[in-house]
């Protein structure tokens, strides 16, 4: 078993569960590139090189994958939600049953309160221009 692939195929299947592109999907796949969806736009676009530095070291500490980020513009900050993977194949299932109710837990950086970020869980839309937004 090989977990790192393991891990990218379950987030390809995530993906177009929720229902992102599958050219978001095969840059996963092919290129290990990730992308993100920001308020006014909410379409599929790059990462920064902060974002990705900032998903590489959560990705490292919790042994996960990161395959889509949902930035927003709240009263407490700009937050990125970093939708994830777990390494514990067993939970799977269930998680994947809480995509289908578009929920699921996330880590959540705040830029502007950094001591208030951590794993939360979330409610996402997929939006007009294909990308997601937190309802």
């Amino acid at each position: 078993m090989n977990l790192a692939q393991d891990l990218k195929e379950e987030a390809a299947e995530r993906m177009q569960l929720i229902g992102l592109s599958l050219d978001v999907v095969d840059l996963l796949l092919e290129k290990d590139i990730i992308r993100q969806s920001k308020p006014h736009k909410y379409a599929c676009e790059a990462l920064s090189p902060e974002q990705i530095e900032r998903i590489k070291e959560f990705e490292i500490s919790r042994h996960v994958l990161v395959y889509f980020v949902v930035r927003s513009f709240t009263s407490i900050g700009t937050m990125d939600a970093f939708l994830y993977v777990s390494n514990c194949p067993d939970d799977w299932e269930l998680e994947r049953k809480q995509l289908t109710e578009k929920t699921c837990m996330a880590y959540v950086y705040n830029y502007d309160k950094p001591d208030y970020s951590g794993v939360s869980s979330i409610k996402f839309e997929l939006t007009d221009n294909g990308g997601l937004r937190r309802a």
